[in-house]
């Protein structure tokens, strides 16, 4: 710190005392926290005054209240706007008026605001055409109300006072409602809102929303167009549990929510207690309505909403996302255009030269996918410390870490889900029938064959007839099947290679597991058929084994026979 700086700030801290005492007495009606200020910027005005006569140079003193300004070490009032300029003009002033001059309270002694103060009609005025649905200018309102004041003989308030009383808080409220239309950002600051706090513990709510990912756009089948993405956030923990990319000529739609919501829930293994949506395109289709049904058969709340402060804590993390990680790629274009940051756009021949890389590296939607999921990641890994003024004495974890702690300190209140309880929520379906032992079926232009390879499963595909088969589009590795009449389980099978059974290329491999599958079925099948056989009763198979056979057998079972010789034979007599 230098010697000027040093004097400076004695003075802020220290010297002031001596100036309040006469500030106090000559304004009584003025609070002590506006007078401890004047005297403070008194005092520094007194020693830069006194700095200047002993002949230290301006420019030297100017550096050094500038530096305390921006550090924060002291607060004055008399520089609004800190430039050189102004200073070289102020100390002008302060050489022409001296100390007394300028340790007067501000606004003291004014009696005009008085003067009008209990004017009931010229607040009727103001009020009157501030309630004005075509939201008259402050200026407009001015000049209709001094003309009134000149036609009533009414003395005319100065610009001043007007522009006090257009500022008050409460006629901006009162006027808020006719003035701005519902959901006006100048209307906003009126109404009640209650605040979201965040949930005690993950998967209480997940958050559902899609944006714009602002990269510069890129051309997919022939169009220029932009990244878009739905997330699924968990409120809790602040973590991107699940997301799905599109591109902006077809952003919002039934596939990119069900493929953002399918990839949340396969990497929780769980569902949320509450999960909310916007009236997204799609959300009342009867496939997704579908899914909604069986998400609250789980026990999960479904909350459609239309208001942003419905997802508020996503909305931010969105803006956090693109602002502090997605400004690290070499293709961001910066914030959207109603941004006035000074940071908020790239210059123009950034963009133009970004563009031509684009092009010329022939970057898609797979590129641009991959480069979005690289800082989401990012941010889900990242400690929230590391970028959060306001979440400075949080603990140092990332997003995704408070996630897994949270859900590590939860038992039986967690929903968990299983593969094929996933597979019946998301995945696609087709109805088929069993040929074969094995399902034959063609999807995605692909033909695949799923073999039966246990005889219990067997046996009850048997007695189905048609079932449910639900495939992953992406991964036709496994499917599930459910029973067509219930909705019930019955089990999973896996792909089988049937072309590699053939030809010169034969996998033994393959054949050797078709054969002892087989196998293990067929004696299993004779293990059943044996069992059952065993119960039965020979002696009451009769006519079964043979004439002769089947006589003796009808002897021995009902003590007679049915041959005629034996009718005949029989004494009707006796």
């Amino acid at each position: 710190m230098s010697d000027i700086s040093y004097y400076i700030l004695h003075a802020y801290k220290n010297d002031y005392s001596y100036y309040l005492q006469a500030i106090s007495a000559s304004n009584q009606n003025v609070s002590y926290e506006k007078r401890v200020e004047v005297a403070k910027n008194t005092a520094v005005i007194a020693k830069i005054l006194n700095l200047l006569d002993d002949g230290v140079k301006t420019g030297c003193i100017y550096k050094d209240i500038e530096r305390l300004i921006v550090e924060g070490k002291i607060k004055v009032s008399f520089i609004k706007t800190l430039n050189y300029d102004n200073f070289r003009r102020l100390l002008t002033d302060w050489k022409k008026k001296g100390v007394d001059g300028v340790k007067k309270v501000r606004g003291t002694g004014n009696q005009n605001a008085a003067k009008y103060k209990n004017d009931v009609e010229l607040d009727a005025w103001i009020l009157y055409f501030r309630l004005d649905r075509r939201n008259l200018s402050g200026e407009h309102i001015k000049r209709i109300v001094k003309h009134n004041c000149k036609l009533t003989g009414k003395d005319i308030p100065s610009d001043s006072w007007f522009s006090h009383r257009l500022a008050d808080g409460h006629l901006k409220s009162l006027a808020s409602d006719k003035r701005f239309d519902k959901g006006n950002r100048y209307k906003q600051g009126f109404e009640s809102v209650l605040h979201g706090l965040r949930c005690p513990q993950a998967n209480d709510r997940w958050e559902v929303d899609g944006t714009r990912i602002n990269l510069l756009p890129f051309e997919h089948f022939g169009k220029s167009v932009f990244l878009y993405c739905v997330f699924v956030y968990d409120n809790h923990s602040g973590d991107i549990v699940g997301w799905c990319f599109s591109t902006s000529d077809s952003p919002e739609n039934r596939w990119v929510y069900t493929d953002a919501l399918k990839m949340a829930v396969n990497r929780t293994s769980s569902l949320p207690k509450e999960i909310v949506f916007d009236r997204f395109p799609g959300h009342s289709t009867p496939e997704f309505q579908a899914i909604f049904k069986k998400f609250e058969e789980f026990g999960t709340r479904i909350t459609i909403t239309h208001r942003a402060e419905g997802k508020q804590h996503l909305e931010r993390t969105i803006g956090t996302f693109q602002t502090v990680f997605l400004t690290q790629s070499d293709y961001y274009y910066g914030q959207g255009v109603k941004s006035t940051r000074e940071a908020a756009h790239v210059t123009t021949d950034w963009q133009k030269q970004q563009a031509k890389i684009i092009s010329e590296k022939g970057i898609g939607l797979s590129q641009m996918a991959a480069e979005a999921e690289r800082f989401i990641e990012q941010y889900r890994s990242t400690k929230i410390t590391d970028y959060g003024r306001q979440n400075k004495h949080r603990m140092p974890y990332s997003p995704s870490e408070l996630w897994r702690i949270s859900v590590n300190m939860m038992n039986d209140d967690l929903i968990k889900v299983e593969t094929w309880q996933i597979a019946d929520l998301f995945w696609l379906q087709k109805s088929l029938t069993m040929r074969n032992r094995q399902f034959n079926t063609e999807i995605n232009h692909e033909r695949c064959t799923y073999m039966v390879e246990n005889y219990e499963m067997l046996v009850r595909l048997e007695r189905e007839g048609s079932v449910i088969m639900k495939y992953d589009d992406k991964d036709l590795n496994e499917v599930f099947l459910f029973s067509e009449k219930d909705g019930d389980f019955i089990g999973s099978l896996k792909r089988f290679e049937a072309n590699v059974t053939r030809g010169t290329n034969a996998n033994g491999e393959a054949i050797g597991k078709y054969k002892r599958i087989n196998k293990a079925i067929d004696e299993a099948k004779m293990d059943e058929i044996k069992t059952k056989i065993e119960a039965i009763d020979e002696s009451k198979l009769i006519g079964y084994w043979g004439k002769e056979a089947s006589y003796k057998q009808e002897e021995a079972y009902v003590g007679k026979s049915s041959r005629k010789e034996d009718i005949y034979d029989k004494d009707w007599d006796n």
